[in-house]
């Protein structure tokens, strides 16, 4: 059992003080929970988690965890009782988060067009680097292993890296969000299942499409008011900014299938915010 989703601006971006005007990295958050609902009290549970970018290991939460004045950094074991709550009585449910957080920048006199990957260690001014990516379309994934070294990785989402270019006209970010519903692996039915989220752009949100099995099967209603999503990400000014729409699941097949929700901005530009597996089940019976 497991759950990923990324928080603060939904895609990585790097930021350095040469390049986007400000006093320090933009920290990029990867966060969820990772728990083992077979293992026993001596063994078989979650021991470690890594962050992987293509593949390669970012973060280990074994070797890269720190602790910042009270936060802790890179970690698993972060206390999360809405687990304990859904999954009663199974071992370290309370205990099943994971966060990770890495900067990115890019040396503006490096010509390689290479960004470092750093991670925090225990002094906030002196990240270390880990590695290097270059702009554009990568896949984050999280990996979790047990002492016996058995491993199962989960939580791939696609991500754009790229070089934020403040305060240039020209400039475009990609657009931003998180999808609440459905979860990862969620059963569902019904012909108005609620698909919901949040989406962003700096430039102003046009339309925000959803996607099943590659087909875009109608626009949300955006503006929605959701006031829990600034506090949790600083570039969101304002808290109209959720989404809503009705997914009429009798006309799909009861198997797995691939939620895409896409955001068009002001400019025409289209970014993938977020996707879900889902698994239609129209054959339950309601009394």
């Amino acid at each position: 059992m497991h759950e990923l989703h990324e928080r603060n601006n939904g895609y990585p971006s790097p930021c350095t003080p040469e390049i986007c005007g400000g006093a320090s990295f933009t920290p990029n958050f990867v966060e969820g929970w990772a728990l083992d609902v077979g293992a026993r009290l001596d063994a078989g549970q979650v021991a470690y988690v890594e962050l992987l970018l293509d593949g390669t290991i970012v973060a280990n939460s074994r070797r890269d965890c720190v602790q910042q004045g009270s936060t802790l950094i890179n970690c698993y074991g972060i206390n999360r009782p809405d687990i304990a709550r859904q999954y009663p009585g199974y071992v370290n449910a309370d205990n099943a988060g994971f966060n990770f957080t890495i900067y990115l920048a890019k040396n503006t006199t490096d010509l390689s067009n290479l960004i470092a990957i750093y991670v925090p260690t225990t002094d906030p001014a002196n990240p270390i680097v880990v590695g290097f990516t270059t702009p554009g379309k990568h896949t984050i994934a999280i990996r979790a292993g047990d002492d016996a070294e058995t491993v199962t990785q989960f939580g791939a989402m696609s991500v754009d890296i790229l070089c934020d270019e403040t305060g240039i006209a020209t400039a475009d970010q990609p657009s931003f969000g998180f999808i609440d519903k459905p979860a990862n692996m969620e059963q569902i039915n019904g012909s108005a299942y609620q698909v919901f989220g949040w989406a962003f752009d700096l430039q102003g949100v046009q339309t925000v499409q959803v996607d099943v099995d590659g087909h875009v099967v109608g626009n949300a209603q955006y503006g929605l008011y959701r006031p829990d999503v600034p506090p949790l990400d600083p570039r969101v000014p304002t808290a109209n900014v959720g989404f809503s729409f009705l997914l009429d699941t009798t006309q799909l097949s009861n198997t797995q299938h691939d939620i895409v929700v896409y955001v068009i901005d002001r400019g025409g530009h289209r970014t993938e915010i977020g996707r879900r597996k889902a698994v239609v089940n129209n054959n339950v019976v309601t009394h």
